[in-house]
């Protein structure tokens, strides 16, 4: 079985590939800056940018899916990086399956370009729903943090890891890993769309139905953005 120092040295490779996900997701970020003067460029810039967020998100989730398939096939039972490698798998998972979606939604988008209107919408909705991911990935580096703790303490009183405790210390150091490569995804993800914020004024509608928007891309006539 391995010691708890080969252990450490497993999560201490994986937290220093997290820096490195942090620097493609900024790059790519900061590599879509185009200045747009119509509905549809607007639209092209915000769904590049969502594309690019879930190739991202696509080759993490392969990457923690290969390996985490890898080291619990071969990892012992016993071996807190057998336990560490199912729950990465896990995530892996999951996060390629949410990236497919998101990828394909995107490419649709791209084909047939919706309205201004609906495009915003969506921009503010994928925003919502990233920062809602951000307090879940703080739970999960909370969480991971717990069953750590917990494999701490038993550990005074116990001179073997247990099957459980294993899997409890695995899993508890992936959830930290993988709480913190998201936390970094969702936050930098939101801030990238952010740069795609519509400048927007007030204005009254002509139909008598209330307050409506207008957008700085087209000043020609009001676009329904939002309503009161």
């Amino acid at each position: 079985m391995r010691t708890s120092n080969d252990f450490a040295f497993v999560i201490a490779v994986v937290m220093k590939a997290i820096p490195l996900l942090l620097f493609f997701i900024l790059h790519i970020a900061c590599s879509i800056n185009a200045q747009v003067s119509n509905a549809d460029d607007w639209n092209r810039t915000r769904l590049n940018r969502e594309q690019n967020a879930m190739k991202v998100l696509f080759i993490w989730g392969n990457v923690n899916l290969g390996t985490g398939i890898a080291g619990a096939i071969t990892a012992d039972k016993k071996d807190d990086l057998k336990w560490f490698s199912v729950m990465n798998a896990g995530f892996g998972a999951v996060n390629m399956t949410l990236a497919g979606f998101g990828l394909r939604e995107a490419k649709k988008d791209l084909k047939v370009l919706p309205t201004l209107e609906d495009g915003y919408r969506d921009l503010r909705r994928t925003r919502n729903i990233l920062l809602v991911n951000v307090g879940l990935d703080a739970g999960y580096i909370v969480s991971g943090i717990l069953l750590k703790d917990q494999i701490i303490l038993s550990k005074l009183f116990a001179d073997e890891i247990s099957v459980g405790e294993a899997r409890k210390q695995g899993f508890g150091a992936s959830l930290i890993v993988q709480g913190s490569a998201l936390l970094i995804f969702d936050s930098i993800t939101a801030w990238s769309l952010s740069k795609s914020e519509i400048h927007i004024s007030p204005v009254l509608t002509t139909n008598g139905a209330g307050i409506g928007f207008q957008s700085n891309l087209e000043q020609e006539k009001p676009v329904g953005i939002a309503w009161f």
